[in-house]
């Protein structure tokens, strides 16, 4: 996404997603996603955080979802890929029991949980873009020590080499570094 691409706050994602399901109910045709990244975090845990597309993994009826996603994007003159599988390839292979569930008429929805986020954000680590969701993570899960973070990266994506293809010391930098953010925030 683009930097001149809107930006969707929680009311602005529900609406978006029950009108995708609508679409998709007026049609006789139902979906099923995994939300993932910041518009999970946005939708489950921070009411506040904005996010500029919707990043999902399609577990059933993704040629349906992508079709009603392009027509109420065209509606709402929002981007192509608003709705958008690119996170699929790096998801962890454990499955996630603790995702919250959104059952939207015509749409199933999974709003990834905190662990599995933050496995995911430690994984990817991209400065500036993923710290303020680390650090809201740390805190929503009491992480105070840099190996309960790592703890929870290698429970959620310790058997996947692909996701966990730097060496652990490496997440207990990352951890230190958001711990020390922290610190340095509450002052």
């Amino acid at each position: 996404m683009s930097d001149d691409s809107p930006v969707f706050g929680h009311g602005e994602l529900l609406a978006l997603l029950t009108e995708v399901g609508q679409v998709l109910s007026r049609d006789g045709a139902h979906g099923d996603i995994y939300v993932v990244g910041g518009s999970a975090i946005c939708l489950t845990m921070n009411t506040r955080r904005v996010t500029q597309d919707i990043d999902v993994a399609f577990r059933s009826g993704a040629g349906d979802v992508r079709a009603a996603a392009a027509e109420v994007g065209a509606r709402h003159g929002l981007p192509p890929g608003w709705i958008n599988s690119a996170v699929t390839g790096v998801l962890p292979n454990v499955e996630d029991t603790e995702a919250v569930i959104l059952d939207i008429p015509g749409l199933s929805v999974a709003l990834t949980s905190p662990e599995h986020l933050l496995a995911m954000k430690m994984i990817a680590a991209r400065p500036g873009r993923d710290h303020d969701d680390l650090e809201f993570l740390f805190e929503r899960l009491g992480i105070t020590e840099p190996e309960q973070a790592v703890e929870i990266v290698e429970r959620v994506c310790g058997d996947s080499d692909i996701m966990m293809s730097d060496p652990i010391e490496s997440y207990l930098y990352e951890a230190r570094d958001v711990l020390r953010r922290i610190a340095e925030r509450r002052g």
